[in-house]
Order: structure tokens, then sequence, then C-alpha cells
């Protein structure tokens, strides 16, 4: 059997189902058919055996060469086992994200009991209806996957500005997130007043813990950016952003997945009549398992 033959045969079986021996013998005979390729040239063989050498040759050559095709469970379980070897890395930043967030949280909280005429000014003109929307456990409506879809595409929006706003030096970052934490800490305090806490509990308790977690890996990955564009050390700060930003990628793709995850539950569950303690006990459950998740794996 001539090269091109042997050399065509082997393309094929790498490419249905690639076998030890088929991988270490592919660089010999691709490097000799090569060369056979050469001679021939030179010996002016016919021009059929050099296209069907050349054609093999093609052939190896793209199996060598082409991108690697990765398969999308891979993909899954490759992100699985990065987001947290990533979260752990930036943990300083997420710290520092966490910290921001419960600032305006706290902030926005006292403001609005210190003087409720804020709220307008705050939470914008809707702030009452939406408020009385928590005067009873469970909305009218028992969840649909439109909400669901809503929640998730205003929560991305948060997240990806937190994470997007880093190459402004984290300024856009570090605003974005007292801004939100503001808004959460004046929601509380104005159905503290005009509604039921407990409503609102039974509203945010099964999914608050993974959405505001997503929020913040986001954010690190911003203030991660941030922080190489204030200090790039020896490297350029066009290289410095770069390899933070490739670095952080985990962190957005993560915060996504994670905002499905809480954009499903704030649509079905968080708005059904299930009692507040089944909904405490999953939404519980749920935050302890991503902790352990982040800080064990």
């Amino acid at each position: 059997m001539g090269s091109a033959e042997t050399l065509a045969e082997l393309v094929a079986r790498l490419e249905r189902r690639p076998s030890p021996a088929d991988l270490q013998t592919f660089p010999f005979v691709y490097r000799a058919s090569i060369a056979e390729l050469a001679e021939a040239r030179a010996q002016g063989r016919p021009a059929r055996d050099l296209l069907r050498l050349q054609a093999a040759l093609v052939a190896a050559h793209g199996l060598l060469y082409a991108s690697a095709r990765v398969p999308l469970g891979r993909s899954i379980t490759d992100l699985a086992r990065s987001l947290p070897r990533a979260v752990r890395r930036a943990r300083h930043s997420v710290l520092m994200a966490a910290l921001l967030l419960a600032v305006g949280v706290a902030w926005g909280y006292l403001e609005v009991r210190r003087d409720p005429a804020s709220a307008a000014s705050l939470l914008g003109s809707g702030w009452l209806d939406n408020a009385e929307g928590f005067k009873q456990e469970g909305i009218k409506h028992g969840g649909s996957p439109l909400l669901g879809v809503f929640y998730f595409t205003h929560n991305a929006t948060v997240a990806f500005n937190a994470f997007a706003m880093g190459v402004t030096f984290g300024v856009g970052t570090v605003l974005g997130l007292l801004y939100n934490g503001v808004i959460l800490g004046g929601t509380i305090a104005v159905v503290r007043e005009v509604a039921s806490p407990r409503a609102l509990l039974a509203f945010i308790v099964p999914h608050a813990g993974i959405e505001l977690t997503a929020i913040v890996v986001a954010a690190a990955g911003g203030l991660e950016m941030a922080r190489a564009l204030i200090a790039p050390e020896w490297k350029t700060r066009t290289d410095a952003l770069t390899g933070a930003a490739r670095q952080s990628v985990p962190l957005a793709i993560g915060a996504a997945f994670l905002l499905s995850l809480a954009g499903l539950l704030e649509g079905w569950l968080s708005p059904s009549h299930l009692p507040l303690v089944y909904k405490a006990i999953i939404g519980l459950s749920l935050d302890a398992g991503l902790l352990l998740y982040l800080v064990l794996v």
C-alpha cells in the first residue's frame, strides 16, 4: 500500500475513534508522506500520483492543525471546575464587592428609615405600588417562565455591567454595586413601613442568595480588571488588562449560569403560595450548596 493510502486510512481512523497506537504512528507517517511528495515531484512522477498524495496530506494537515472541537458537556465540566478556582483566586475582590453591596444596602435602608420621603427619589415613582405588592405572602400569579426570563435579563444586565465597568478603573463597578445595594436596602425599608416584611422575605429567600452571589462574582471580575489597570506592575496596562480579563472570564460566565438558576427560582418558586418555611428550606439549602461548591471544590 502506498503512502497516500496509508495516510488516508490513518486520518480516517483518527477522525472516527483515535487509538494510542494511531496517535503515535501519525507524526511518522505524516513526515514520511511529505518526504515522499518532495521526492515524487523531483522525479517527475505522474500528476495523478501527486494529486492523490497531496489530498491525503491536506486532510492530515487539517487534522493536525485544526482547532480542537470541545463537546458541550466538556465545556460545562471545565466551567464547573474553573469557577471555584477563579473565585478563590479573586477572593479579595469578591470580599470587596460583597462589602460595597452591603454598604449600599445599609445606607439605602437607613436613609429611607430616617426620611421616608427620600424613597421617591431613591426608588423611583412606582416605589409605593411595588411595596404594596408585598402586603401578603404569595403574589397573585403562581409563577411564569416569562417572569424568569425577565428577571434573568434584568439581573444579567446588572451583573455584566458590573463586570464590564472594570475597564473604567473600577469606578463604574463600585458605583453600580452601591446603587443596587441602595435600591435593595430602600425597598426593604419601605416594605417594612407599608407592607409585610414576611411577604418580602417569602419572595426573596428562595433566590436572593444565588442572585446576589452571582452579582458579586461578576463584579469581582470587574474589580480584578480595575486592579490590573491601577497597578499593572511590570506589564503595560493593555497587557495587564488583557491578562486580568482572561482570568476573569470564568467569573462572568459562571455568574450567567447562576443568574439563570436565580431567574428560574424568581419566576416560579418565589411568587408561589408555598409556605415560607418550605421556601426557606429550599433557598437556604441551595445557598449552602453554592457556598460549599465555591469554597471546597
